[in-house]
């Protein structure tokens, strides 16, 4: 958990640095994702107590997480294609891929 914490703040100090001219709507997709996995490690974690009674629970957040992972990968590929496409400002190309990359 300390490590998606230090990337979410490693991301939101290249925001803050960097300036870029407009923030992705891909970003948001991502910020959405790491949302909705840290409410089910947050499900998950209160289960810890009845773990030995019964692990269903965990085991399908577990799975939950796994597939937003996977989305969260997907969106960021796309987030590469279409700015290594689209970009032509080679600094905010760079700044972009910095930002997005730690947030992925």
């Amino acid at each position: 958990m300390k490590d998606t914490v230090d990337y979410i703040s490693a991301c939101a100090k290249r925001i803050m640095l960097y300036e870029p001219k407009e923030i992705p709507e891909r970003a948001e997709i991502l910020a959405k994702l790491v949302k909705s996995a840290a409410d089910y490690v947050d499900k998950a974690v209160k289960e810890l107590a009845y773990l030995k009674k019964d692990h269903q629970n965990i085991s399908e957040y577990c799975e939950e997480i796994s597939k937003i992972e996977n989305q969260a990968d997907e969106v960021y590929e796309q987030f590469l294609i279409n700015l290594f496409k689209n970009e032509k400002d080679a600094m905010e190309l760079v700044k972009l891929k910095d930002i997005l990359h730690e947030f992925e």
